[in-house]
Formats: C-alpha cells, structure tokens, sequence
C-alpha cells in the first residue's frame, strides 16, 4: 500500500459518502481495493482483510440494487478504518526504515 493508493481510496469513501445511490458491485470494489477479499462464510459473503488479520470482517448485501444509506455509510466505515490502520502501518513502516538507515 503506498501513500497514493491511500489517497485515492479516501477520496473513493468521500465520494461514495456523498452519493445517494451506492451499488453493492461498488462496494465490493472499494473494499477489494484497500486489501479486502471475499469469503463465502454466512448467509451473505464476508470480505475479510490479509494486510490487517486483525480486522473484523463485514458483509455486503445482494438484496436490492442500490445499498440502504445506513448500510451504506456502516461498510464506508469500516473501509476507511481499514485504510487508517493501513496508513498508520506504512507510517510505522517508514520510520523503521528511516531508523536503519534506510
């Protein structure tokens, strides 16, 4: 993940944020963008994270063709914790870096 990719995943979440119509198949692209992969555990598939394991992992409805907006706004929440630990990862990354030298 690079500080870039970061960027342009925070300026994808304000967009969705603001927009009234959301579509799953969105969703699902924002989330494979920032490191998310689907698992098809459960009655709806879970997108689960291998860059942060830690992370919780959420769903992504199929029911209807545009995502209810409180739905909508819990997965763009998730999403961007996942893009603030992820930036806090590459922080962390670069000090120790910067620390040997590098």
């Amino acid at each position: 993940m690079t500080k870039s990719k970061i960027r342009k995943l925070r300026q994808r979440i304000a967009k969705l944020r603001n927009q009234g119509d959301v579509s799953s198949r969105q969703l699902e692209r924002l989330a494979h963008s920032a490191g998310r992969k689907r698992d098809p555990r459960g009655k709806e598939p879970q997108y689960i994270s291998d860059l942060l394991p830690n992370s919780f992992p959420f769903s992504i409805p199929h029911h209807r063709k545009d995502i209810p907006v409180g739905t909508k706004l819990n997965i763009l929440d998730s999403i961007e914790q996942d893009v603030d630990e992820l930036e806090e990862k590459l922080i962390q990354d670069e000090v120790k870096g910067n620390g040997h030298g590098d």
